[in-house]
């Protein structure tokens, strides 16, 4: 394993890493439980469909409101500018998740 990958995960500017450490925090503790099998299960035998349904977009709405907060000066084709870093490998299989398991529409999010 390279301790020292090419392209690097996070950038060299400060303030870009610490956004990508931000958006990996966001999602892996405020988005990403919400689409686990486990916690679906979970809400599954505690609701009904159509509350598990809004409960789960509910809080995985939240989290990218959240994310669209912070990253709202960020410009670039990525999260956080033109190159692909942390950010985006963990946006990747959330968004798809998001768009594919509870069909959100994160456009318009």
């Amino acid at each position: 394993m390279r301790s020292n990958p090419e392209p690097p995960l996070l950038p060299r500017d400060l303030h870009k890493r610490a956004l990508n450490y931000q958006v990996a925090s966001i999602i892996s503790s405020g988005i990403q439980p919400h689409q686990n099998l486990a916690v679906i299960r979970y809400i599954e035998e505690k609701t009904n469909g159509e509350e598990k349904i809004a409960w789960v977009n509910n809080a995985i709405r939240k989290g990218y409101t959240a994310l669209e907060i912070l990253l709202v000066n960020c410009v670039g084709k990525y999260a956080t500018g033109d190159e692909i870093y942390l950010a985006d490998l963990f946006l990747v299989a959330q968004v798809h998740g998001a768009m594919i398991k509870f069909k959100i529409d994160v456009v318009i999010i």
